[in-house]
């Protein structure tokens, strides 16, 4: 799927909650499948596509949440203490949802409301899971309670004049890429992602720390605005810049 479709699943995209148990159909396998494996050949991640396990959604009601009938999600495992691993995987982890999203899934990130010792995927001596993202149909409408945890989470979300500065005039462009930025999904809904243009035509991204699931968000945030400019990638870090834009 090619940019501008990830691009443009991006104005699609909620969290879903309650799944519809049926199998994913062959076409999406395959096409889900490939593209986890041609991340996966490229970085020092092991994202695992896991069907019809739904273990390690059954008996939890954690406070927040509350899922239904997930029988297929990834599973994001990676190496443990390499650099930039929780960046990488929320980046290249919110280019499979949007790419769900256009084949006409639900998804959820979910950090920790699941049961991470009865999910069904493989985890060398050296690698960790760091999350898992619900993928299935989903009902066309929202459930209730879908609404209004949506609703509770509109509530905290930051100003999008926080999510940025700019200290000398950007390109029309860069305020697509806020907007696509604001519209990422991060932890609690926090948005911690800043995105800076400086004075010397620079942009940077940073979040206040690297930890409780931040630096995924910091990926998840710079895959949005990679997706909404016209050129130009993002070195990994925190505070890392965004080259080859002009």
């Amino acid at each position: 799927m090619d940019k501008r479709q990830l691009y443009d699943a991006i104005a699609k995209r909620c969290s879903r909650r309650k799944y519809l148990p049926q199998p994913l159909s062959p076409e999406i396998i395959d096409q889900l499948s490939t593209s986890v494996e041609r991340y996966n050949q490229a970085n020092e991640f092991h994202i695992q596509l896991i069907l019809d396990q739904p273990d390690a959604f059954q008996g939890l009601r954690k406070s927040y949440g509350f899922f239904t009938g997930v029988q297929h999600y990834l599973a994001l495992v990676g190496k443990k203490n390499h650099p930039n691993i929780q960046e990488k995987l929320g980046f290249f982890g919110e280019l499979l949802i949007l790419e769900a999203t256009q084949l006409g899934l639900g998804t959820c990130w979910i950090g920790a409301t699941y049961d991470q010792k009865r999910c069904n995927c493989q985890i060398a001596a050296d690698e960790q899971l760091f999350a898992v993202i619900t993928i299935g149909y989903v009902p066309e409408e929202q459930s209730l309670r879908e609404q209004l945890i949506m609703r509770g989470s509109h509530l905290r979300h930051k100003d999008a004049d926080n999510m940025y500065t700019v200290e000398v005039q950007p390109p029309m462009w860069f305020f697509s890429c806020l907007e696509a930025v604001y519209r990422a999904p991060s932890a609690m809904n926090h948005k911690s992602t800043h995105i800076t243009y400086q004075l010397n035509h620079t942009i940077t991204a940073a979040v206040p720390s690297l930890s409780n699931y931040q630096e995924m968000d910091l990926g998840i945030a710079k895959a949005h605005f990679w997706l909404a400019a016209p050129k130009g990638y993002w070195q990994w870090g925190n505070n890392a810049q965004y080259l080859d834009f002009m």
